[in-house]
């Protein structure tokens, strides 16, 4: 095979040094050629007249400004432009001029501010276009009709406020459009109605206040996350994610929910990842979803496990309730989980839990992860039984940050392999506490410990610990 010839130029050279090296050369036609951290403002129409570069790449380099038919002479050679991070302000037709076969371009990091009919019409051939933090606060109706090949379209960081209905007509094999962190307050959702190949859609941090995304039968992942969505009852439950067969992961993070109800879920029967952190949700049911693999519910308002009704979820693997407002874990709060007998990972820290009932882990017996830190608890007994011996195959415990005075001989699974408490209130660990464990990992410092018994890690082997801190404060 052949060496591809690359041509790099960088670092503070100017236009006058890099037309002299491009014109150097008799005609050649190098895999790529980069420009990067010169200045070089103006692209002048003859620069590469010898140079036809497959990929040509020019950053952070102060371009305002590419001379008409600039890149006229490369032609349908070029496949990829990269022109990322400079001063441009505008894209014309006569900019991309003869690229009949360019794939992809990117012009982002740019100072664009619109988008307009046509400007596209010449480059056919266009598998990915970025345009990602410009200042595009306008788009056409049509800028797009031509590009009928284009596969991945990204416009994050912009300015845009409106999604018209045309905005994204001629897009028929388009797969993943990113139009994250602009100003979206207004959308006619059928725009999205013709992108029937789209498989990712992210229209994160913006400031949609409803959702009707319907019919994208291929669709895989939605980002609909730091938006002003208020309710999942806002709208028709069951019509609200209608026709979204394939959905795989859904992210509604840090909106403005306050009730979750589980029929604005039950169409996406393929559902693995489900993030509904950071709302104001009080109360949550969420059913049948048997190919649900996690469900973040952290960041909410749920003062009550009771509040929370969760069955039918064969699939969960990991259920977050982290920083919500939960005093107590009460036998059956946990009990629709019963059939989530793949449920690895709970993870409940930062509450208010003081209490747990005896039997309160019964239903999820098969933990692998118990996650409790920095809550109120003060004992890991309940009329003198523990509440964790019902985890039989628990192998990480995290109890850092509570108020926790002593460790019993039968107060925790012999299965742990790493257990954090640290920074609580221990006075005493018994002898026999750790005997039979396996630990990786031990971390009791930060406690009010007088003294441990001599034989407290007689059972602990050196050869397999990794890490151990017994400090004191």
């Amino acid at each position: 095979m052949g060496l591809k010839l690359r041509i790099y130029l960088c670092s503070g050279q100017t236009l006058p040094h890099i037309a002299k090296a491009l014109h150097s050369v008799n005609e050649t036609f190098p895999e790529k050629v980069r420009i990067w951290d010169c200045h070089l403002t103006i692209i002048p129409s003859d620069m590469f007249d010898q140079v036809k570069p497959k990929y040509l790449s020019v950053e952070r380099s102060f371009l305002a400004l590419l001379r008409e038919n600039a890149l006229g002479a490369i032609g349908p050679r070029l496949r990829g432009l990269y022109l990322r991070n400079n001063h441009l302000k505008g894209i014309s037709r006569s900019m991309l001029q003869g690229l009949t076969s360019l794939e992809e371009l990117d012009l982002s990091g740019n100072r664009i501010n619109s988008l307009s009919t046509g400007v596209f019409d010449l480059t056919p051939e266009l598998r990915e276009l970025s345009l990602n933090d410009n200042d595009i606060g306008t788009i056409e109706d049509g800028t797009f009709a031509k590009l009928t090949s284009l596969k991945k379209l990204s416009l994050s960081g912009n300015q845009i406020s409106t999604i018209t209905k045309n905005m994204f007509k001629g897009l028929d094999s388009l797969e993943v459009l990113n139009l994250q962190n602009n100003q979206i307050t207004s959308i006619d959702w059928s725009a999205f109605a013709n992108l029937k190949q789209l498989r990712i859609l992210d229209l994160g941090t913006n400031h949609a206040t409803n959702v009707e995304i319907r019919g994208l039968e291929n669709l895989q992942k939605l980002f609909l996350n730091n938006n002003s969505i208020n309710s999942l009852k806002s709208v028709s439950l069951r019509n609200m994610f209608k026709g979204l067969d394939s959905l795989e992961v859904l992210n509604l993070q840090n909106n403005q929910i306050t009730s979750i109800d589980w029929s604005a879920f039950a169409n996406l029967k393929q559902l693995r990842i489900l993030d509904l952190g950071t709302n104001h949700a009080t109360n949550v049911e969420i059913r049948g979803l048997e190919n649900l693999q996690k469900l973040f519910l952290n960041n909410n308002s749920i003062n009550s496990l009771k509040s929370v009704s969760l069955r039918d979820l064969p699939s969960l693997i990991l259920l977050s309730l982290d920083r919500n407002s939960i005093s107590e874990i009460a036998d059956g709060d946990l009990s629709g989980l019963a059939r989530s007998t793949r449920l690895e990972s709970l993870t409940i820290a930062a509450n208010n839990i003081s209490q747990i009932s005896q039997r309160a882990f019964s239903p999820v017996q098969h933990l692998d992860v118990l996650a409790l830190q920095n809550n109120q608890l003060t004992s890991l007994t309940k009329d003198g039984q523990s509440y964790l011996r019902p985890l039989r195959r628990l192998t990480t415990l995290l109890l850092s940050g509570n108020q926790l005075r002593s460790i019993g001989e039968q107060d925790l699974p012999r299965t742990l392999t790493v257990l954090a408490a640290d920074h609580n209130l221990l006075e005493k660990i018994d002898v026999k506490a750790f005997e039979g464990m396996s630990l990786h990992k031990l971390f009791i410092n930060n406690n009010k410990l007088p003294f441990l018994h001599r034989h407290t890690f007689d059972s602990i082997s050196f050869d397999t610990l990794e890490a151990i801190d017994i400090t004191c404060e």
